[in-house]
């Protein structure tokens, strides 16, 4: 009895220990098999001379991503293991101009068809009832006019036998009362119109006050944050480190060759002096000629490398260790202005 539950146990035992090789093993890939890419890009002074393509593999090509841009069009393919995914912009706007200029010519034909063989009876009695309506719309016309005239030959008959009477003194000193009040609204109206004006620019001028002593409070505040001794061993800490994985994950080979030129000379040099900042990290694969007496830009860029999911990896454990950074991450979270 004893031996079959240790039979039992060692079969567990094999069991658990190919799943944890099998997890080892899958994570040994996911963090040391590179991650190979490489693009290319060309310009020859203008956007549509532009193109470039790009792509990356993983673990023996299993999984393939390329990237394009041509004509000023882009698109992108995916494959992984026999699946395929992507996106293709060749043929299909042409082929729908096409069929959508091609529709309304068949559709207009069959109207001029049909118009041209409707029987002339048809036509004849259209005619016939359109001057029946203009003779109605005349005779019509003409009765009016008589009625007026005899309205006209009675009215002139009438006597005048009334005079309008005079206004009363009472609706006129009451009219007089009327008036009275309606400007004194307006008056009233006036000032309050005066006062809501000046009210507004008093709270206007209070309100930029208010954020002017505010904004110098937050500039405090945030002074304060940043000026902390553990939030600067943190922002040491995270340069360190980010300085050190771009160094690990910089390209292995590369060529970058750029004419550039702005219609003012001035905005030429001073795209220069920006450059002239980073050249000291890119300087061993660069070439940059300015041109400081037309507007133009050409170039190509080549790079090719590769990157490895165990450097970020590194990365993420040092700062995740870090009580500093920990600390700031904390202070952040709970930061309010």
């Amino acid at each position: 009895m004893l031996h079959i539950l240790l039979l039992i146990l060692k079969i567990i035992g094999i069991i658990l220990a190919v799943i944890l090789g099998i997890l080892v093993l899958l994570a040994g890939i996911l963090l040391f098999v590179p991650i190979r890419y490489e693009g290319a890009a060309r310009c020859e002074g203008s956007r549509d001379t532009f193109r470039a393509k790009g792509k990356a593999t993983w673990l023996f090509h299993f999984i393939r991503a390329e990237g394009y841009y041509r004509n000023g069009k882009a698109g992108w393919r995916l494959r992984i293991a026999w699946k395929k995914y992507g996106k293709k912009t060749k043929g299909r706007p042409e082929e729908e101009e096409r069929v959508s200029h091609e529709y309304p010519e068949k559709r207009e034909k069959p109207e001029t068809t049909e118009e041209a063989e409707k029987p002339e009876t048809v036509k004849t009695a259209e005619k016939d009832e359109a001057v029946e309506t203009v003779e109605e719309i005349e005779a019509t016309e003409a009765v009016e006019e008589i009625e007026a005239a005899e309205e006209n030959e009675e009215g002139k008959d009438v006597p005048e036998t009334e005079e309008s009477p005079e206004p009363e003194p009472a609706h006129a000193e009451e009219a007089k009362t009327q008036i009275h009040k309606t400007s004194r609204r307006k008056e009233k109206s006036l000032w309050e119109k005066i006062k809501a004006w000046f009210h507004k620019i008093k709270c206007t001028f209070s309100g930029f006050c208010d954020k002017i002593r505010l904004l110098g409070e937050k500039k405090d505040k945030v002074l304060q944050f940043l000026e902390s001794e553990t939030h600067k061993a943190a922002w040491k800490r995270l340069k360190k480190e980010t300085v050190r994985l771009l160094g690990r994950l910089k390209p292995k080979d590369g060529a970058l060759q750029v004419v550039y030129g702005f219609e003012d000379p001035c905005t030429t040099g001073q795209v220069l002096a920006g450059l002239s900042m980073i050249y000291p990290f890119i300087g061993s694969y660069t070439e940059i000629r300015p041109d400081f007496e037309r507007s133009v830009l050409e170039g190509k860029a080549r790079v090719k490398g590769k990157a490895r999911l165990w450097h970020v990896a590194v990365f993420a454990w040092n700062l995740f260790w870090n009580r500093d950074v920990r600390e700031t991450y904390r202070d952040i979270k709970e930061f309010e202005l």
